[in-house]
């Protein structure tokens, strides 16, 4: 089959805007790192534009768009991570099964120009249980590296755990008049000593080496959207949890963790609940959390307070020698 590959320019983004909303609401096409509404799609398409360009491909046929693919390159840890790729369901529904293919080289082909972006980089997939594309990127080298569940806490449906009396989170002000021995809740500000932040940033890169963003860009994220609260004992941070307040009246759980010397003592579960009032006192409907699917004493705790499973996803990880 003869096709031409694209690069789409700032115009064409509400086009493809349009086709990655649609395609992303398939189970077979669903890919976590992009969201479903066609208004936030295109907003991160021109932003990423702007940031990279020639990161986003598309094929075209009689003036369709049949198949788009995005890379969005992540400098923290040396991963492509790949939108897709994403394709017109009217004109591969049967190809799928009986030209596997021509539809497989195309994928690979758009995959082997995104991979030209960053040859030394790994191209990093999140994809639901039952996408498509799995079969075709495992079959060219691609590691599933874990399972995710992805879980939600909603307001509505929980609304008799809300604490009477609400409490906002310790200043740093305030630790100083709380008893240094027990747990104690701080919520992050940029004027936050240097200390607190180094060990919470070496926190982070000790649980999660590798992850989409580093200790020092979840630290220089803290804003009105992104907030971070960390659990202290005397000097020392022992856990934190970092969240993600959208326009759309959803938070996201990006990271919890805790140090090994502390956990199974209740310090999660009392992030968590934190984490709850906040949402609450933002009026947000729901939060949303990932947690590795064999980590069941997790899922049972999150399930316990109040969150139910809603996704099953997969990732991936492949490096392609380009042409």
């Amino acid at each position: 089959m003869d096709y031409q590959i694209e690069q789409i320019k700032k115009e064409q983004c509400e086009e493809l805007a349009t086709f990655l909303a649609k395609a992303n609401r398939k189970p077979e096409q669903y890919c976590c790192y992009i969201g479903t509404e066609q208004e936030e799609i295109l907003g991160d398409l021109e932003e990423l534009l702007d940031e990279i360009p020639k990161a986003i491909l598309c094929i075209r046929e009689q003036g369709k768009i049949s198949m788009a693919i995005v890379g969005d390159v992540c400098e923290d840890n040396e991963n492509i991570e790949v939108w897709g790729p994403f394709w017109d369901e009217e004109k591969y529904e049967n190809e799928w099964i009986e030209k596997e293919e021509d539809w497989s080289d195309q994928v690979m082909a758009l995959l082997t120009c995104i991979q030209k972006r960053q040859p030394t980089y790994k191209l990093a997939f999140f994809i639901g249980k039952h996408n498509l594309v799995a079969r075709v990127i495992t079959r060219n080298g691609a590691k599933m590296n874990s399972n995710h569940t992805i879980m939600r806490y909603d307001a509505i449906h929980n609304q008799s755990d809300r604490i009477q009396e609400q409490q906002d989170p310790l200043t740093e002000q305030s630790i100083e008049k709380a008893d240094p021995s027990v747990l104690r809740i701080v919520q992050l500000y940029p004027n936050t000593s240097e200390n607190t932040k180094k060990q919470i940033i070496s926190l982070h890169d000790s649980l999660f080496k590798g992850s989409y963003y580093n200790g020092n860009t979840i630290v220089q994220m803290i804003d009105e959207k992104h907030l971070l609260h960390y659990g202290i004992i005397e000097d020392e941070v022992v856990c934190y949890v970092f969240e993600q307040y959208e326009e759309e009246q959803e938070g996201y759980i990006e990271f919890i963790g805790t140090k090994s010397s502390h956990r199974r003592k209740g310090y999660a579960e009392a992030l968590l609940n934190q984490v709850k009032e906040q949402m609450l006192a933002k009026e947000y409907a729901s939060l949303r959390l990932c947690v590795n699917s064999e980590n069941i004493a997790a899922i049972h705790l999150y399930e316990k307070m109040g969150y139910h499973i809603i996704e099953e996803n997969v990732a991936y990880d492949m490096q392609l020698i380009p042409c």
